[in-house]
């Protein structure tokens, strides 16, 4: 007789079998949570435009990455990972599980890169000949560096059409400002991305390229080339525009 634990085993490992027909991955970065493990305001936000865009989409053609960890070096109570927070809430709003690539271990913005690339890898959806979109889904503020980490780590499958997605975010809210200053910082050069590669080089994510001495020229020309094919937010399809007043 098969066992109740042997049937859930079966059920998670033919739930996690890639399909065919997904041609979008809607990758929501982690945000800090609150002290009783729930979504914060910038989380949150975030959930809410993933929310939006699966409602636009064929359930078998989209699927979401939802990565983070439990850092507390940013504002997040550590209570609970970021990646399951962010799976509770989804399948509370009545997104099938089955559609959630979990990712619970990232610490930082260049963590969910590279852990995002590997559970794609590990689930069967990378390597792929097919056009695939990946749409880098987080707050308007912390763009800029999420693309340059997202550009740095997928260079290696031209096939990824990475896609910026922001959710709106209040600045009215506590240490809004505080986050902000501290992003256009991190901003002003690319030093820090540059760093997480040195550091990172030894994972087999990092692609080879960028672990020689040549990583910051090759870096500059693949931002400015637009190497990984980035497609700006105003240029992208009809339907993934966000809606007005959002």
């Amino acid at each position: 007789m098969i066992s109740i634990i042997e049937q859930e085993e079966d059920r998670v490992v033919r739930s996690s079998m890639p399909s065919n027909s997904v041609q979008r991955f809607i990758v929501v970065l982690g945000a800090p949570t609150t002290e009783d493990g729930k979504p914060g305001p910038d989380m949150k936000q975030r959930l809410d435009r993933c929310l939006e865009l699966l409602a636009q989409e064929k359930e078998d053609d989209c699927l979401v990455v939802v990565t983070g960890g439990s850092p507390r070096t940013y504002g997040s109570s550590g209570v609970c990972k970021e990646g399951d927070c962010m799976h509770q809430y989804l399948t509370e709003k009545g997104v099938k599980s089955s559609r959630i690539l979990v990712e619970n271990h990232a610490q930082h913005t260049f963590h969910n890169a590279i852990f995002s690339k590997s559970l794609l890898r590990t689930r069967g959806y990378i390597p792929s000949s097919r056009a695939t979109e990946l749409s880098i889904l987080t707050s308007d503020w912390h763009m800029t560096r999420s693309m340059w980490c997202f550009q740095a780590v997928f260079c290696d499958h031209l096939n990824i059409t990475l896609v910026p997605v922001t959710a709106k975010s209040d600045p009215t809210l506590p240490g809004a400002k505080e986050r902000i200053a501290y992003e256009r910082e991190m901003t002003r050069n690319k030093d820090w991305v540059l760093r997480c590669i040195q550091l990172h080089r030894g994972h087999p994510e990092v692609p080879e390229p960028l672990k020689g001495p040549w990583s910051e020229m090759l870096l500059d020309k693949l931002w400015e080339s637009g190497r990984a094919r980035l497609v700006k937010e105003n240029e992208m399809r009809p339907e993934h525009k966000p809606r007005s007043g959002s």
